[in-house]
């Protein structure tokens, strides 16, 4: 007779999402948004160690981004420092991200991407 398998460890999730590096207001107060980000995950790591005392192991943490320059990238740094996955959905496909994602000057240079140039 075969057993089920073990269920998987329970796992905190967490999305960020923020104002990209274009963003005047952001980019005035960069320095702040880091420390807070760091702040933050340093405190989310604490609650997971405890919660692998009080109730065993646990999966890492896991950070879900769209990887936009600014804020997102900043936590996505932060997360894979701390050893957390990261799962970045690609929402418009792969292409298309790459070409809004590199910031590209003109309409041509944009078109370009998508071409794969």
């Amino acid at each position: 007779m075969t057993s089920a398998p073990p269920p998987p460890l329970p796992r905190l999730c967490l999305g960020v999402t923020g104002h990209r590096d274009t963003n005047a207001a952001f980019a005035a107060h960069r320095a702040e948004a880091e420390a807070a980000l760091a702040e933050v995950f340093a405190r989310i790591d604490a609650l997971a160690a405890a919660e692998v005392e009080r109730i065993g192991p646990v999966a890492p943490v896991r950070l879900h981004s769209l990887l936009a320059s600014g804020v997102d990238q900043i936590a996505a740094a932060g997360a894979l420092r701390r050893g957390w996955e990261l799962v970045a959905p690609l929402p418009f496909g792969r292409q298309l991200n790459l070409a809004v994602n590199a910031l590209p000057a003109t309409a041509e240079d944009a078109a370009a991407l998508l071409r794969g140039e």
